[in-house]
């Protein structure tokens, strides 16, 4: 689905439109493109005409149709109304709405009624979805427009006929990962060292394999000096970071405990500081010698803020996934 906008063309110097129209006769909607217009007020005036005009089109389909929602509209509807009342979680939320914004609304090309849907229309979409330049988009794609549409025939919105297992696969994608040699990571480490603000973010995602949003949801109080744990109790994500919201019903089974081999930990003078170093990460144990020692003050904020730190290695090989 292409977006609605007005367009300037310094070429010509002129004014275009893409608007949505109802084509009666197949019951769908398309998004051709207005062009030639020669001031901008020109096409905005156009443009709202024919946004009107495709609003008294659609309730006439509706009701003719008895139909409520093109696939495009359902799509909205189910993350605003069902989906995010069935989650709280940032991450989720975050990131089920960006693949519908950035890959499957803009890889629908005629929006079809839900009653009319096929698996081949879907396939269509789903293909476009998959030559989108994101590895896993067309795995994805299908993952959440098929909860969607779970959702539309569990509602009575399909064809009774509607074939899920018509709708295309796409292989699995390994994960890739990159061979870091030694003087690779001493250039990494060099260069993260220099700020405080993120060098023991860096040597938690590297050496103890934690994810962006595990690290910056870390707190003091989930470092267990005493069983040589660091506790991993929430994610943060990039874009919910001023407001951290805290589930009420979440389950310790949500938890894990990160191990490392021995930590020693030792207070400072004025009880502010912990420094502890930690053995080889259980997963690069047997390859990898790693002793990392860093200090961590207990911050007013309850986060963990880098004070010093000290790294020796003898690693042969990193491995770095992404």
């Amino acid at each position: 689905m292409k977006e609605t906008n007005i367009i300037y063309d310094s070429v010509s110097n002129t004014w275009s439109i893409i608007v949505k129209v109802v084509n009666k006769s197949l019951l769908q909607i398309e998004y051709p493109e207005l062009t030639g217009y020669k001031t901008k007020e020109d096409a905005e005036i156009a443009y709202h005409k024919a946004m009107h005009q495709f609003a008294m089109d659609m309730e006439n389909i509706k009701s003719i149709t008895g139909v409520k929602y093109t696939l495009s509209s359902y799509i909205e509807h189910w993350y605003v109304d069902i989906f995010k009342q069935y989650t709280t979680s940032p991450s989720y939320l975050q990131t089920t709405d960006w693949a519908i914004q950035r890959v499957i609304l803009p890889s629908i090309e005629e929006d079809h009624l839900l009653i009319n849907l096929t698996p081949e229309y879907i396939n269509d979409i789903l293909q476009r979805c998959a030559k989108l330049p994101y590895r896993t988009a067309g795995i994805v794609s299908r993952k959440i427009l098929c909860t969607i549409l779970k959702t539309a025939e569990a509602e009575e919105l399909l064809d009774i006929k509607f074939s899920f297992e018509s709708i295309i696969t796409f292989p699995r994608i390994p994960p890739k990962y990159i061979a870091y040699e030694k003087e690779d990571i001493c250039k990494l480490l060099e260069i993260a060292k220099k700020s405080d603000a993120i060098y023991l973010e860096i040597l938690l995602c590297l050496f103890a394999g934690l994810r962006i949003g595990e690290v910056r949801g870390l707190n003091y109080d989930h470092v267990d000096f005493q069983n040589n744990t660091i506790t991993i109790m929430q994610q943060i994500p990039n874009e919910s970071y001023i407001e951290i919201k805290t589930e009420s019903d979440r389950m310790e089974d949500d938890d894990y405990a990160i191990p490392f081999n021995s930590v020693m930990s030792k207070e400072q003078v004025d009880g502010s500081y912990k420094l502890f170093t930690i053995w080889g990460w259980d997963t690069f144990q047997k390859k990898h010698e790693i002793d990392i020692s860093f200090a961590i003050q207990f911050h007013r904020t309850r986060r963990i803020v880098p004070v010093h730190v000290r790294v020796k290695y003898n690693l042969q090989k990193c491995f770095w996934r992404y």
